[in-house]
C-alpha cells in the first residue's frame, strides 16, 4: 500500500486529502501539523474569533469524523524536522520517524515579522495560530 504523508495541517493540506479521497486514492495518509489542533481556517482569528462571535469548532476545516472515516493517521503537535528524499523517511519532532512513498509540502506561509523599534516588547504581538490569538483575548 502506498503511503503519503502531507506535511501541514492547513486548507491546502485538507483540499489534498479531499480530493485524493474524491478521486479514489486508498493509501495510507498521514497528516504532520506543528499545532496541538485540527486543520482550522486562519482568516477568522483576527475578525469572529478574535471578538468571540464564532466558537473554536467552527474554525475546524473538518471534524475528526472525516479523518477516521478517510483512515488518515494525523500527527498533530508535531514538527516535521528533517526529510531525507534518498531514504524517503521524515524525522518528527517526537523522535519517530515516518517512511513515504509520496510527500506533499502544504506548509502555507508565516508572518513576515517587522524590523522597528521595540519589535522585541512584551506587547507586540502576531497573529498567526490559535494560541496566539488567546494571549490577545487576555490582554
Amino acid at each position: 500500500m502506498e503511503n503519503l504523508v502531507i506535511i501541514g495541517a492547513g486548507q491546502s493540506a485538507i483540499q489534498c486529502i479531499t480530493s485524493l479521497k474524491k478521486e479514489g486514492y486508498d493509501g495510507s495518509i498521514t497528516l504532520i501539523g506543528e499545532e496541538n489542533h485540527l486543520p482550522y481556517q486562519r482568516p477568522p482569528l483576527s475578525k469572529a474569533f478574535l471578538d468571540n462571535t464564532i466558537e473554536k469548532e467552527r474554525l475546524y476545516f473538518k471534524k475528526i469524523d472525516f479523518f477516521v472515516e478517510n483512515k488518515v493517521l494525523l500527527k498533530l503537535g508535531t514538527k516535521a524536522i528533517k526529510v531525507d528524499i534518498d531514504t524517503k523517511k521524515v524525522d518528527l519532532s517526537d523522535g519517530t520517524t515516518i517512511s513515504f512513498d509520496k510527500l506533499v509540502f502544504a506548509t502555507g506561509s508565516r508572518v513576515r515579522k517587522l524590523d522597528f523599534p521595540g519589535k522585541d516588547l512584551n506587547s507586540v504581538h502576531y497573529l498567526r495560530g490559535l494560541m496566539t490569538q488567546r494571549k490577545l483575548n487576555q490582554i
